[in-house]
């Protein structure tokens, strides 16, 4: 595909994108950040409005899957959940074929970013309250993924992996200190597993769910939540699993730009708690006791999760050192398992 060195893309590109949404012009487009994806996305300003333009290959996603993905976030946008709405095409189709790319078109919606206040908590876990309200009436059909990060021995060898990686990374790095980093966040994760299934995590319902509901992936303003954003990682879960995924994010403190000395091991315990009752309220019922019992222990198993294999994959987390950093998850693992009964109590 042709795109400017600033990854803009071509004029005749966004000229098939706007004729195939029967969109007016004149045209603006204004490239944003693109994280792990290579293809261009951002701002499509137009005299039919403003768009957020997301690419897809072709081959990335199988058409089941974006089908069930389109679905699920045309179901919520009708069910009145706070979303970027998607756009059809004059054909009724949730994504444009261009051949070697797929595109979608978002409704641009402004706002501003998490600023970590109990009010924008409370207003987040009612946002999700209201998503985990409506989806169990929704259809997911035979596409829809189902995989989830509470699963037996997910993390079974995978010291050597990360050990391997880091050292490729980062040559300094001390090989059996890390090992031994890893080794406690095994263990710890295979006791929260235990835990979570003891405490009667078989009660807790399951449904479509957004599967990476973090405060990136929302926009606020004036406290309140404007939209849940990318919807990527949608699937079949658990919704206490749903539930102490947001917990965990939200009642973390960044660590990207701040000393190592300073990153901060503890949830924010108000946030939390907040953010829980926002879910609670907008879902119009307290979550099961089962439910409750089991949360501090999914909270390890996410945490220890989607920490350990981005590392093993690429020997550092983003741009932080691997023993750093896990030596960070390690002991934040550890002060979630000392708080457990706190963290489970209503």
């Amino acid at each position: 595909m042709s795109l400017h060195p600033r990854g803009e893309l071509t004029r005749e590109r966004l000229r098939e994108v706007v004729s195939g949404y029967g969109l007016r012009g004149p045209v603006r487009f204004e490239p944003i950040a693109r994280g792990a994806s290579r293809l261009a996305k951002g701002r499509l300003q137009t005299a039919s409005g403003d768009w957020m333009l997301k690419q897809r290959s072709p081959e990335s996603m199988p058409s089941g899957h974006a089908s069930f993905l389109h679905r699920f976030q045309a179901y919520l946008d009708a069910a009145g959940v706070p979303l970027a709405p998607l756009a059809h095409t004059p054909q009724g189709a949730w994504s444009l074929d261009l051949g070697d790319v797929l595109v979608e078109l978002y409704r641009w919606i402004p706002g501003g970013r998490w600023e970590r206040t109990e009010p924008e908590a409370w207003a987040a876990g009612a946002g999700l309250g209201r998503l985990l309200r409506v989806s169990p009436q929704f259809e997911a059909g035979p596409h829809a993924p189902s995989i989830s990060f509470h699963r037996p021995g997910s993390l079974s060898g995978a010291a050597r992996p990360v050990v391997d990686a880091a050292r490729r990374a980062d040559p300094d790095t001390d090989g059996a200190a890390l090992r031994a980093t890893v080794d406690r966040l095994v263990e710890r994760t295979d006791r929260a597993h235990g835990r979570a299934e003891e405490a009667g995590l078989a009660s807790s319902p399951s449904m479509a769910v957004h599967g990476d509901l973090h405060p990136g992936n929302a926009l606020f303003e004036s406290g309140a939540l404007r939209a849940i954003l990318d919807f990527d990682a949608a699937r079949i879960d658990r919704r206490a699993c749903e539930v102490a995924n947001a917990l965990l994010h939200h009642g973390n403190d960044p660590i990207a730009g701040v000393d190592a000395a300073a990153w901060r091991v503890e949830l924010d315990v108000p946030r939390v708690r907040a953010y829980l009752a926002g879910v609670e309220a907008a879902l119009g019922t307290p979550l099961l006791p089962e439910e409750r019992r089991a949360i501090p222990w999914l909270m390890i198993e996410a945490c220890t999760l989607e920490s350990v294999v981005p590392v093993a994959k690429a020997g550092r987390f983003a741009r932080l050192r691997a023993d750093a950093f896990l030596g960070y998850v390690d002991r934040k693992t550890a002060w979630i398992e000392g708080m457990a009964d706190a963290l489970a109590s209503p």
